[in-house]
Protein backbone atom coordinates (compact mmCIF):
# COMPACT_ATOMS: atom_id res chain seq x y z
CA UNK A 1 0.00 0.00 0.00
CA UNK A 2 1.50 3.32 -1.12
CA UNK A 3 1.04 5.72 1.80
CA UNK A 4 1.44 9.48 1.51
CA UNK A 5 3.62 10.43 4.46
CA UNK A 6 2.13 13.92 4.29
CA UNK A 7 -1.35 12.52 4.93
CA UNK A 8 -0.09 10.39 7.81
CA UNK A 9 1.51 13.51 9.30
CA UNK A 10 -1.83 15.31 8.98
CA UNK A 11 -3.51 12.48 10.89
CA UNK A 12 -0.85 12.54 13.64
CA UNK A 13 -1.19 16.31 13.99
CA UNK A 14 -4.94 15.95 14.52
CA UNK A 15 -4.23 13.32 17.19
CA UNK A 16 -1.71 15.63 18.86
CA UNK A 17 -3.97 18.68 18.77
CA UNK A 18 -7.19 16.70 19.42
CA UNK A 19 -8.93 19.03 17.02
CA UNK A 20 -9.29 19.43 13.25
CA UNK A 21 -9.36 23.22 13.53
CA UNK A 22 -6.23 23.49 15.70
CA UNK A 23 -4.42 20.97 13.48
CA UNK A 24 -5.34 22.96 10.36
CA UNK A 25 -3.91 26.12 11.91
CA UNK A 26 -0.70 24.34 12.89
CA UNK A 27 -0.35 22.76 9.44
CA UNK A 28 -1.25 26.07 7.74
CA UNK A 29 -3.95 24.55 5.54
CA UNK A 30 -7.71 25.05 5.46
CA UNK A 31 -9.90 22.81 7.60
CA UNK A 32 -11.91 21.51 4.59
CA UNK A 33 -8.65 20.55 2.86
CA UNK A 34 -7.47 18.76 5.99
CA UNK A 35 -10.76 16.86 6.27
CA UNK A 36 -10.48 15.83 2.62
CA UNK A 37 -6.95 14.49 3.12
CA UNK A 38 -8.08 12.38 6.08
CA UNK A 39 -11.02 11.06 4.07
CA UNK A 40 -8.60 10.07 1.29
CA UNK A 41 -6.41 8.24 3.82
CA UNK A 42 -9.42 6.46 5.33
CA UNK A 43 -10.66 5.44 1.87
CA UNK A 44 -7.22 4.02 1.08
CA UNK A 45 -7.22 2.01 4.31
CA UNK A 46 -10.85 0.92 4.01
CA UNK A 47 -12.01 1.98 7.48
CA UNK A 48 -12.41 5.20 9.53
CA UNK A 49 -9.64 6.53 11.76
CA UNK A 50 -11.31 9.38 13.62
CA UNK A 51 -14.70 10.04 15.16
CA UNK A 52 -15.87 13.61 15.71
CA UNK A 53 -18.18 14.59 18.55
CA UNK A 54 -19.04 17.66 20.63
CA UNK A 55 -16.23 16.61 22.99
CA UNK A 56 -13.64 16.62 20.22
CA UNK A 57 -11.90 13.97 18.16
CA UNK A 58 -11.45 10.35 19.25
CA UNK A 59 -9.55 7.48 17.66
CA UNK A 60 -11.25 4.38 16.37
CA UNK A 61 -9.91 1.05 17.62
CA UNK A 62 -8.18 0.54 14.26
CA UNK A 63 -6.49 3.94 14.55
CA UNK A 64 -5.26 3.16 18.06
CA UNK A 65 -3.59 0.01 16.74
CA UNK A 66 -2.00 1.87 13.81
CA UNK A 67 -0.91 4.95 15.77
CA UNK A 68 2.60 3.80 16.69
CA UNK A 69 3.37 2.26 13.25
CA UNK A 70 2.23 5.52 11.66
CA UNK A 71 4.52 7.49 13.98
CA UNK A 72 7.40 5.20 13.16
CA UNK A 73 6.81 5.52 9.42
CA UNK A 74 6.56 9.33 9.53
CA UNK A 75 9.63 9.48 11.77
CA UNK A 76 11.70 7.42 9.36
CA UNK A 77 10.60 9.66 6.49
CA UNK A 78 11.55 12.77 8.46
CA UNK A 79 14.98 11.34 9.30
CA UNK A 80 15.64 10.50 5.65
CA UNK A 81 14.63 14.03 4.64
CA UNK A 82 16.88 15.59 7.32
CA UNK A 83 19.87 13.44 6.34
CA UNK A 84 19.37 14.14 2.63
CA UNK A 85 19.26 17.88 3.33
CA UNK A 86 22.48 17.69 5.31
CA UNK A 87 24.20 15.73 2.55
CA UNK A 88 23.15 18.36 -0.02
CA UNK A 89 23.84 21.48 2.00
CA UNK A 90 26.70 20.40 4.23
CA UNK A 91 27.08 21.54 7.81
CA UNK A 92 25.69 25.03 7.30
CA UNK A 93 22.45 24.84 9.29
CA UNK A 94 22.24 25.34 13.07
CA UNK A 95 22.23 22.37 15.43
CA UNK A 96 18.60 21.93 16.45
CA UNK A 97 18.35 21.38 20.22
CA UNK A 98 15.22 20.54 22.19
CA UNK A 99 15.53 21.27 25.91
CA UNK A 100 13.05 20.30 28.62
CA UNK A 101 11.74 22.79 31.13
CA UNK A 102 13.82 21.57 34.09
CA UNK A 103 17.10 20.93 32.27
CA UNK A 104 18.60 24.41 32.78
CA UNK A 105 21.39 23.29 35.10
CA UNK A 106 24.90 24.83 35.11
CA UNK A 107 26.32 21.73 33.40
CA UNK A 108 24.16 22.33 30.33
CA UNK A 109 25.29 25.94 30.04
CA UNK A 110 28.94 24.99 30.64
CA UNK A 111 28.90 22.27 27.97
CA UNK A 112 27.37 24.55 25.33
CA UNK A 113 29.73 27.42 26.24
CA UNK A 114 32.79 25.18 25.89
CA UNK A 115 31.48 23.65 22.66
CA UNK A 116 30.89 27.03 21.02
CA UNK A 117 34.32 28.20 22.16
CA UNK A 118 35.84 25.17 20.41
CA UNK A 119 33.58 25.55 17.33
CA UNK A 120 32.94 29.31 16.98
CA UNK A 121 31.45 28.99 13.48
CA UNK A 122 28.73 26.58 14.65
CA UNK A 123 25.25 27.89 15.38
CA UNK A 124 22.76 26.38 17.81
CA UNK A 125 18.99 26.83 17.78
CA UNK A 126 17.24 25.96 21.07
CA UNK A 127 13.55 25.25 21.67
CA UNK A 128 11.93 24.45 25.01
CA UNK A 129 9.64 21.42 25.02
CA UNK A 130 7.98 19.04 27.48
CA UNK A 131 9.80 15.77 28.13
CA UNK A 132 6.85 13.70 26.89
CA UNK A 133 7.11 15.53 23.55
CA UNK A 134 10.92 15.70 23.32
CA UNK A 135 11.58 12.00 22.82
CA UNK A 136 9.17 11.52 19.86
CA UNK A 137 10.50 14.79 18.37
CA UNK A 138 14.05 13.37 18.48
CA UNK A 139 12.97 10.12 16.85
CA UNK A 140 11.09 12.09 14.17
CA UNK A 141 14.16 14.27 13.41
CA UNK A 142 12.65 17.54 14.60
CA UNK A 143 15.78 17.96 16.74
CA UNK A 144 19.35 16.71 16.36
CA UNK A 145 19.85 16.39 20.11
CA UNK A 146 18.02 17.18 23.32
CA UNK A 147 18.65 17.94 26.98
CA UNK A 148 16.40 16.18 29.45
CA UNK A 149 16.18 15.48 33.19
CA UNK A 150 14.85 12.14 34.37
CA UNK A 151 15.45 8.39 34.33
CA UNK A 152 17.05 6.80 31.24
CA UNK A 153 15.06 7.47 28.05
CA UNK A 154 13.35 4.69 26.08
CA UNK A 155 15.13 2.29 23.74
CA UNK A 156 15.32 4.28 20.45
CA UNK A 157 17.48 6.91 22.18
CA UNK A 158 21.08 7.10 23.40
CA UNK A 159 22.14 9.40 26.23
CA UNK A 160 25.15 10.88 28.03
CA UNK A 161 24.81 11.67 31.72
CA UNK A 162 26.12 15.16 32.53
CA UNK A 163 25.27 15.04 36.25
CA UNK A 164 23.12 13.01 38.60
CA UNK A 165 20.40 14.62 40.75
CA UNK A 166 19.28 13.37 44.14
CA UNK A 167 15.73 13.00 45.31
CA UNK A 168 14.93 15.78 47.77
CA UNK A 169 12.18 16.70 50.16
CA UNK A 170 10.71 20.18 50.44
CA UNK A 171 10.09 20.74 54.15
CA UNK A 172 8.54 23.65 56.08
CA UNK A 173 11.19 25.91 57.56
CA UNK A 174 10.01 25.20 61.13
CA UNK A 175 9.86 21.42 60.64
CA UNK A 176 12.25 19.27 62.72
CA UNK A 177 13.39 17.80 59.39
CA UNK A 178 14.79 21.21 58.39
CA UNK A 179 17.50 20.84 61.04
CA UNK A 180 19.15 18.08 58.99
CA UNK A 181 21.57 18.90 56.17
CA UNK A 182 20.56 15.48 54.83
CA UNK A 183 17.44 13.75 56.09
CA UNK A 184 18.25 10.29 57.51
CA UNK A 185 16.31 7.62 55.69
CA UNK A 186 15.05 6.34 59.07
CA UNK A 187 13.06 9.60 59.43
CA UNK A 188 10.84 8.58 56.49
CA UNK A 189 9.00 5.82 58.40
CA UNK A 190 5.39 6.94 58.87
CA UNK A 191 6.06 10.37 57.30
CA UNK A 192 3.29 11.71 55.07
CA UNK A 193 4.78 13.10 51.85
CA UNK A 194 2.89 14.87 49.06
CA UNK A 195 3.84 13.42 45.69
CA UNK A 196 2.98 13.15 42.04
CA UNK A 197 0.95 10.09 41.05
CA UNK A 198 2.70 7.16 39.42
CA UNK A 199 0.42 7.44 36.37
CA UNK A 200 1.79 10.89 35.58
CA UNK A 201 5.45 9.83 35.19
CA UNK A 202 5.65 6.05 35.73
CA UNK A 203 9.41 5.63 35.21
CA UNK A 204 10.25 8.67 37.34
CA UNK A 205 7.91 7.49 40.09
CA UNK A 206 9.39 3.99 40.15
CA UNK A 207 13.00 5.20 40.34
CA UNK A 208 12.70 8.29 42.55
CA UNK A 209 9.53 8.03 44.65
CA UNK A 210 8.79 4.35 45.16
CA UNK A 211 12.00 4.01 47.29
CA UNK A 212 10.41 6.50 49.72
CA UNK A 213 7.48 4.11 50.17
CA UNK A 214 9.91 1.24 50.66
CA UNK A 215 11.52 3.27 53.45
CA UNK A 216 8.12 3.55 55.17
CA UNK A 217 6.87 6.92 53.91
CA UNK A 218 3.16 7.37 53.22
CA UNK A 219 2.66 9.12 49.89
CA UNK A 220 -0.35 11.38 49.42
CA UNK A 221 -1.49 12.88 46.12
CA UNK A 222 -2.78 16.48 45.98
CA UNK A 223 -5.45 17.19 43.39
CA UNK A 224 -3.25 19.78 41.62
CA UNK A 225 -0.30 17.73 40.37
CA UNK A 226 1.63 20.63 38.82
CA UNK A 227 4.87 21.80 40.54
CA UNK A 228 3.18 25.00 41.70
CA UNK A 229 0.18 22.99 42.86
CA UNK A 230 2.41 20.78 45.01
CA UNK A 231 4.18 23.82 46.50
CA UNK A 232 0.84 25.51 47.23
CA UNK A 233 -0.38 22.33 48.91
CA UNK A 234 2.79 22.18 51.01
CA UNK A 235 2.45 25.81 52.07
CA UNK A 236 -1.26 25.66 52.95
CA UNK A 237 -1.15 22.24 54.65
CA UNK A 238 2.29 22.59 56.27
CA UNK A 239 3.22 19.40 54.39
CA UNK A 240 6.40 17.74 53.21
CA UNK A 241 6.73 17.43 49.41
CA UNK A 242 8.75 14.92 47.39
CA UNK A 243 10.82 16.59 44.66
CA UNK A 244 12.05 13.94 42.22
CA UNK A 245 13.63 16.57 39.96
CA UNK A 246 14.49 20.20 40.83
CA UNK A 247 11.56 22.28 39.58
CA UNK A 248 11.85 25.53 41.57
CA UNK A 249 14.70 27.82 42.61
CA UNK A 250 15.59 28.35 46.28
CA UNK A 251 14.24 31.95 46.44
CA UNK A 252 10.84 30.78 45.14
CA UNK A 253 10.75 27.97 47.70
CA UNK A 254 11.83 30.32 50.49
CA UNK A 255 8.94 32.63 49.60
CA UNK A 256 6.64 29.65 50.17
CA UNK A 257 8.31 28.87 53.50
CA UNK A 258 9.95 25.67 52.21
CA UNK A 259 13.52 24.37 52.30
CA UNK A 260 15.02 21.63 50.14
CA UNK A 261 16.73 18.73 51.87
CA UNK A 262 18.31 15.66 50.22
CA UNK A 263 17.75 12.20 51.64
CA UNK A 264 20.81 10.36 52.94
CA UNK A 265 21.47 6.86 51.70
CA UNK A 266 19.49 6.96 48.45
CA UNK A 267 21.32 6.71 45.12
CA UNK A 268 20.60 9.58 42.69
CA UNK A 269 17.78 8.18 40.53
CA UNK A 270 17.71 10.77 37.74
CA UNK A 271 20.24 12.70 35.68
CA UNK A 272 20.69 15.67 33.40
CA UNK A 273 21.23 14.01 30.03
CA UNK A 274 22.19 14.87 26.48
CA UNK A 275 19.96 12.66 24.32
CA UNK A 276 20.05 11.66 20.65
CA UNK A 277 18.11 9.31 18.36
CA UNK A 278 19.85 5.96 18.07
CA UNK A 279 18.93 5.54 14.40
CA UNK A 280 20.03 8.00 11.72
CA UNK A 281 21.84 10.42 14.02
CA UNK A 282 22.70 13.56 12.06
CA UNK A 283 26.27 14.54 11.19
CA UNK A 284 25.70 18.01 12.60
CA UNK A 285 24.39 16.61 15.87
CA UNK A 286 27.31 14.17 16.10
CA UNK A 287 29.73 17.08 16.40
CA UNK A 288 28.19 18.17 19.71
CA UNK A 289 27.63 14.55 20.79
CA UNK A 290 31.31 13.61 20.36
CA UNK A 291 32.38 16.82 22.10
CA UNK A 292 30.08 16.00 25.05
CA UNK A 293 31.55 12.50 25.39
CA UNK A 294 35.04 13.94 25.65
CA UNK A 295 33.85 16.80 27.84
CA UNK A 296 32.30 14.53 30.46
CA UNK A 297 35.49 12.48 30.74
CA UNK A 298 37.54 15.63 31.17
CA UNK A 299 35.02 16.94 33.69
CA UNK A 300 35.55 13.88 35.87
CA UNK A 301 39.27 14.65 36.02
CA UNK A 302 38.95 18.44 36.36
CA UNK A 303 39.95 19.74 39.75
CA UNK A 304 37.55 22.66 39.50
CA UNK A 305 34.41 20.61 38.78
CA UNK A 306 31.61 22.09 40.94
CA UNK A 307 31.03 20.50 44.32
CA UNK A 308 27.58 19.03 45.05
CA UNK A 309 24.84 21.65 44.86
CA UNK A 310 21.68 21.90 46.89
CA UNK A 311 19.77 21.09 43.71
CA UNK A 312 21.44 17.72 43.44
CA UNK A 313 24.74 15.91 43.55
CA UNK A 314 27.10 16.74 40.69
CA UNK A 315 28.45 13.46 39.45
CA UNK A 316 29.32 13.32 35.74
CA UNK A 317 28.64 9.91 34.26
CA UNK A 318 30.35 7.91 31.59
CA UNK A 319 28.69 8.01 28.16
CA UNK A 320 26.18 5.23 27.71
Amino acid sequence: MDFQLRFLNYFLTIVEERSFSRAAIKLKISQPSLSQRIQTLEAQLGFPLLTRSVRGVTLTSEAQTLLEPFRDLVGRGSRIERLATDFREGETRPIQLGVTMYSGHPERAALLKDFLAAHPATRIHIETIYTVDLYPALVNARYDLGFSVGPPPPHPLDYINLCHLRTELLVPGDSPLARHDEIPISELAGLHIASIRSQRFPALFDMALHPLEEAGAILTYPTDQTPMGLVTYGRTHHAVIAMAIPFMADPELAAAGLLRRPIAGLDPPVALMLVRPREAATHIGMKLWDFARSWTKEAIQAENWPSPRSAGETRPGDPR
